[in-house]
């Protein structure tokens, strides 16, 4: 058993498993307010951080930005590291995408690690809108990634239920077959894949280098009360 990992049950009488990075698509949001004061659209993120390479030139994010919702570390905190002079916002946006995908990485070897053989990912909602952000989640996972033509996994999901209910589809596999469809999937980049695996590595060792620090954090004096709310 792991802390970090959640079973559900689903529908038709079997268990799927899940694991939660709090700060997915919220790590885009806080670094638009943090870098641009929310005057840049999503897509002009996606841009400036195109504009730097795979890696972001060796810099780091680690996206727990609220903590860890699963698992022991609720405390933890989001940090930059590898930060140099030769770094601009281009690299900044960049390390946030990937860190978010870093994050990811080590729950699906969570996931791998408990049995869970992962062959295909479908994107949704608003991280299934930036092409980038598909691309470094691919190569990041080495799995490809299906995009649906509804990014809206939660409403489409309850129309194929309220469908089943109602009678209108005989079952939830069919409902699926009728209402899921892709228009794209995007394949993993062999020389992109090395890379992250090489970064991966470091990004672990980040991670649980810094953990002893989040309870002297916590220490620090007023740290509670600022933690209290986050600007919108």
């Amino acid at each position: 058993r792991n802390p970090s990992v959640t079973n559900v049950a689903t529908l038709d009488g079997l268990w799927g498993r899940f694991m939660l990075l709090d700060s997915g698509g919220d790590a885009i949001r806080w670094a638009r307010r943090a870098f641009h004061e929310n005057t840049l659209s999503y897509a002009e993120l996606s841009t400036r951080a195109e504009q730097a390479p795979a890696g972001a030139d060796g810099l780091f994010f680690l996206p727990y930005l609220s903590g860890e919702r699963l698992g022991t570390l609720t405390n933890a905190r989001a940090q930059f590291f590898g930060l140099s002079a030769q770094h601009g916002l281009p690299h900044l946006h960049r390390a946030v995408m990937e860190g978010v995908a870093f994050g990811m990485r080590r729950y699906l070897h969570t996931l791998n690690a408990s049995g869970v053989r992962i062959e295909r990912i479908v994107a949704a909602s608003g991280g299934a809108k930036s092409a980038l952000w598909l691309r470094i989640k691919a190569s990041m996972y080495q799995t490809p990634i299906a995009v649906p033509a509804e990014s809206e996994g939660g409403i489409l999901g309850c129309a194929m239920l309220a469908a089943t209910a109602c009678g209108q589809v005989g079952s939830v596999k069919e409902a699926a077959q009728r209402f899921v469809h892709f228009t794209q999937v995007i394949e993993p980049d062999a020389a992109t894949c090395d890379h992250y695996a090489r970064m991966a590595e470091v990004f672990d060792r980040v991670y649980e280098t810094a953990q002893p620090l989040y309870a002297a954090l916590d220490a620090l004096p007023d740290q509670h009360a600022q933690r209290k709310g986050v600007p919108a």
